[in-house]
């Protein structure tokens, strides 16, 4: 079932025409009254509105309980700020590996770019830039890998086949911002000659601290190519593809240090390989241990009759002072963008399954001429091709299309951090499944869509039982107040407000959505903010 919008029913599946929309200042919309639908007004919302001269406002920041309505449910008071309807996308491309995967996911683009034209107003106003999760591997880097690697710099190089992006000379990321674009091609052309990066990066991933670099949430330098994209009011949506999980490291780590004398499992770090990434990233349970981190050694209770020891309930290793930096630090690093992350942000992650987790250990062989019969482990995939011995047997919903991926413990546990956080298989056949309801909580955070702090009843109206009022506060004592009516109301003219139905759009179940739109005329008054109080029900909402 495609996810629903609050307004305007299920979004536009990831395949067919985009839907249309008609410019204006007045809106149609539905409300529901005496259990029937009754159409109200001509079409337009946030987008549209916003290209005729408007911003749309949201409600942000936590509620503030003011009193106890009738019912005894709380009055719970917001403060809204102001958005514009910009939206800056990312794409994290693991160039470690996967070049299926990136070439699935270059096909999908022009389907989630319908999806974005299909707002109201069309294509919202926006950044889009592609980092690779190539950050080197310091400076003893092993073969494969520079010190630096891109650094977070964004990519805008064509790739593979495409000759040209038709960016204009020096662009860092794409930009298609008031009413003017940076390239030529269509939008999805020019995405698809860069989103497949290839597969010569540092074969030590970091995704989520690339990600963090790109955008300068680790309070470092800002790379010069990503200079001005990412907007103070804009929503964020992040889309991450890799094959194996994050390994980004802490400062000053050895992780990918090893001694010539002492190689293989004589190292303190173990063998030279991804696994390190495994052993100091995640722990697990299973084969008789209690949670602890991936074994070098085989368990007591030995490998099944495959070779291969099953772990369980594995998760990010998130303990101070380990080489890996904690996935808590870096949710905490991209939350602390927004003021409101839960309304600004959306994630989506396409990455190998948490589950099955299994290690099998196999002869270094030229690994470690020193002792190329020593057993190495490695953590195995979690999906791929049906039969192919490098995948989990116990793994389900096989790949047909070269599709395979390890793990994705850390990449998961980060995408769960955010409200908006869709997470799916980098070996789905179609990246639909994932990308469509990702779609739907983009479409919020271009649109500035805010969830209310808990279940807000409706009048004997169909209405929600909300006040708003505007509030200028340029300095005059006492500000000018300005009440702003519920939309049902104004015949949709604006300024006005409006709430969708409880668990609609993508707000958690007996949650609503909010919007409040008004001309630019009304916002440009200096210092404007708007108190907005809604009685909240006492228990679940009738």
């Amino acid at each position: 079932m495609a996810p629903l919008h609050p307004k305007r029913g299920p979004l536009p599946k990831l395949v067919g025409p985009a839907p249309t929309s008609t410019p204006g200042v007045v809106r149609r919309r539905k409300t529901v009254k005496n259990g029937r639908v009754r159409p109200v007004g001509p079409v337009a919302v946030l987008l549209s509105a916003c290209l005729a001269g408007c911003w749309t406002q949201t409600i942000g920041g936590p509620g503030q309980t003011t009193g106890q309505g009738a019912d005894g449910g709380a009055v719970e008071t917001f403060q809204i700020q102001p958005s514009n309807g910009q939206l800056d996308l990312v794409f994290v491309i693991d160039d470690s590996g996967g070049a299926a995967a990136q070439q699935k996911l270059a096909g999908q683009l022009p389907g989630l770019i319908k999806v974005l034209d299909g707002l109201p107003g069309g294509l919202p106003d926006l950044h889009v830039g592609v980092v690779s999760t190539d950050l080197g591997a310091g400076p003893d880097a092993p073969a494969g890998c520079t010190e630096g690697g891109d650094a977070g710099q964004f990519q805008s190089a064509p790739r593979g086949s495409c000759a040209a992006t038709t960016l204009a000379a020096g662009a860092g990321f794409v930009s298609n911002s008031d009413g003017s674009a940076n390239f030529s091609d269509p939008i999805e052309n020019v995405l698809r000659c860069i989103v497949p990066l290839g597969t010569g990066g540092c074969g030590y991933a970091q995704p989520l601290a690339a990600l963090v670099r790109a955008l300068g949430a680790s309070g470092g330098h800002l790379p010069d190519l990503n200079q001005g994209f990412l907007r103070p009011t804009a929503g964020l949506a992040i889309v991450i593809l890799s094959a194996v999980d994050d390994c980004s490291t802490s400062s000053g780590t050895d992780l990918f240090k090893t001694d010539a004398t002492t190689p293989g499992l004589s190292d303190p770090l173990g063998p030279l390989t991804h696994y390190r990434c495994n052993r100091y990233g995640h722990l697990c349970t299973g084969g008789g241990m209690m949670r602890a981190a991936p074994p070098l050694g085989p368990l007591v209770g030995g490998p099944d009759d495959q070779g291969i020891e099953q772990l369980l309930d594995c998760v990010s290793n998130d303990q101070p002072g380990g080489p890996l930096t904690p996935v808590a630090d870096l949710v905490f690093a991209i939350r602390s963008l927004k003021p409101r992350p839960d309304d600004q942000i959306a994630v989506a992650a396409l990455v190998g399954p948490s589950a099955p987790y299994g290690v099998r250990w196999s002869a270094a062989g030229a690994a470690n001429p020193q002792n190329p019969s020593e057993m190495w482990p490695s953590v195995i995939l979690s999906c791929g091709a049906a039969g192919d011995p490098g995948v989990n047997p116990n793994a389900v919903a096989p790949s047909s299309d070269g599709s395979s991926g390890e793990p994705g413990v850390r990449i998961a546990q980060f995408v769960q951090a955010f409200q908006r956080g869709v997470l799916g298989s980098i070996c789905d056949p179609s990246y639909r499944i994932t990308l469509e309801p990702m779609a739907a909580g983009v479409a919020d955070v271009a649109r500035g869509v805010t969830c209310s702090p808990g279940p807000v009843p409706d009048d004997g109206d169909g209405q929600p039982a909300c006040t708003v009022t505007a509030r200028s506060l340029d300095g005059q004592a006492p500000p000018v107040t300005t009440p702003i009516a519920n939309c049902a109301t104004t015949g949709d003219q604006l300024p006005c407000w409006t709430a969708g139905a409880q668990g609609s759009s993508t707000c958690p179940a007996g949650k609503r959505p909010f919007y409040v739109d008004a001309p630019r005329t009304f916002t440009g008054q200096a210092g404007l903010v708007y108190d907005v109080s809604c009685q909240l029900c006492a228990g679940a909402c009738p």
